[in-house]
């Protein structure tokens, strides 16, 4: 898991895999692209693009997108199309199961898809002289990380803002625009138009 500073002292937790994954399909999203408007001329790159921007999309929101960020007002469980913000307040525990899972005051349990995970159990090295502590798990140091910044928002008191769960705004309108251009594509090119 990477912790990535993000202005005003917030950090994201964010699988590194999901972060070359990204990289990966937007570069050979750029290489299938450059390739279809040198070959195909103009009219087949715009014909050939919403296909590969979908699944650019796709990686991005099922990967890159979700992700937990912290901050001294709260956490942000950015999940695949809905976003939960919320505030230290609400929170009454946190604990690391297959994902990050916060359990709200009022009983509510919200899972985030992306930020800390638990990965399979890896295996026994041979300890080297020069260290003897096994090394910590990545995820059980940005669940700790998580943990610590909810203690400290409770010694300095939180407020009681209410939890706010919405949609992917502008990840759903991009679909929209991707599909609405795939679908202009598909009657340009099909024999009943």
């Amino acid at each position: 898991m990477s912790q990535t500073p993000h202005g005003g002292g917030a950090r994201i937790h964010r699988a590194v895999s999901a972060t070359i994954g990204m990289i990966v399909s937007a570069a050979v999203a750029v290489f299938l692209l450059v390739d279809a408007f040198w070959r195909g001329g103009f009219v087949q790159g715009m014909l050939l693009t919403p296909w590969v921007l979908l699944a650019v999309w796709a990686v991005y929101v099922f990967a890159y997108a979700p992700h937990v960020r912290t901050d001294a007002t709260g956490l942000r469980l950015h999940n695949v199309l809905r976003i939960a913000d919320i505030p230290w307040g609400r929170v009454a525990a946190i604990a690391l199961r297959w994902q990050v899972e916060v359990t709200l005051t009022d009983g509510r349990v919200l899972k985030a898809f992306g930020g800390p995970t638990q990965g399979r159990p890896r295996k026994p090295r041979r300890e080297t002289p020069e260290s003897d502590a096994p090394a910590v798990p990545s995820a059980v140091r940005d669940i700790a990380f998580i943990q610590e910044e909810w203690e400290r928002a409770q010694e300095r008191g939180t407020g009681d803002a209410p939890v706010r769960i919405r949609p992917d705004v502008p990840a759903l309108v991009a679909l929209f625009a991707i599909l609405t251009w795939t679908l202009t594509s598909l009657l340009i090119v099909s024999p009943w138009a």
